[in-house]
């Protein structure tokens, strides 16, 4: 019986640190964007520019950006991507580090964001973190 109870002991055991260290791996990855910067300015009466960079914290194979601009009536706090104009987008590959500049159409009139997806590929496992930068 006593044998029977250590045998069962260490399987437990074996099991909760296997347990355990895949948590931690699962919660490392999905914090591999380490920072977000982004700059958003309007340049005219009917254009802003956009600057965003991210970095990774681990080797990542590859980090995407995905920015779409986003509008809302002045005041209203509902925003929804604005139609005709393709989101910017950019991917690189081995790099911890990725940047993206441009200008979108913003007409006056309207409240603006961008919704800024920085993703990156660890491991074999996707992390992304959504942020949105307000004009």
């Amino acid at each position: 019986m006593k044998q029977k109870v250590k045998v069962l002991f260490a399987a437990v055991m074996i099991l909760t640190l296997l347990f355990s260290m895949g948590v931690t791996s699962a919660f490392a990855e999905e914090e591999a964007i380490l920072s977000i910067f982004a700059e958003f300015t309007r340049q005219s009466s009917s254009t802003s520019a956009f600057g965003v960079s991210a970095t990774s914290d681990s080797s990542p194979t590859s980090m995407t950006l995905k920015l779409t601009l986003q509008s809302a009536t002045t005041g209203s706090s509902s925003y929804s991507n604005v139609s005709g104009v393709s989101p910017a987008e950019k991917t690189v590959y081995d790099k911890g580090i990725i940047g993206i500049s441009g200008t979108f159409p913003t007409p006056t009139g309207k409240d603006y964001r961008i919704k800024i997806e920085a993703s990156d590929v660890v491991s074999g496992i996707k992390s992304t973190e959504i942020i949105y930068c307000y004009l």
